[in-house]
């Protein structure tokens, strides 16, 4: 609980938090795209940063709209295109 009420009332904590989350993610999509032998690859999510759980209580947690696959560009000038990933699976990896 003491983490939990850090997180709701320092912003900066929160805000870090949730970039660890991203960076954990953002980096399995890039692993998982340079796999597939895309190179630069570019990710995307929007957060929603929610404080309280159904009952008003105390319930700090994030609602994230990750992108489910990586943007590429073949030159600075080219629109990016983008390339749909797998999903995430609970078995090891390639």
């Amino acid at each position: 609980f003491t983490l939990r009420y850090q997180l709701a009332f320092d912003a900066g904590l929160c805000g870090a938090v949730l970039a660890v989350f991203l960076r954990v993610v953002f980096g399995w999509l890039a692993a998982t795209a340079a796999r597939q032998g895309l190179r630069q690859p570019r990710c995307g999510a929007v957060t929603a940063i929610q404080r309280f759980g159904s009952a008003l209580n105390l319930n700090l947690h994030f609602h994230a709209l990750v992108l489910d696959g990586v943007y590429t560009a073949a030159t600075p000038d080219a629109a990016p295109v983008f390339h749909p990933l797998p999903p995430p699976t609970d078995g090891p990896t390639n």
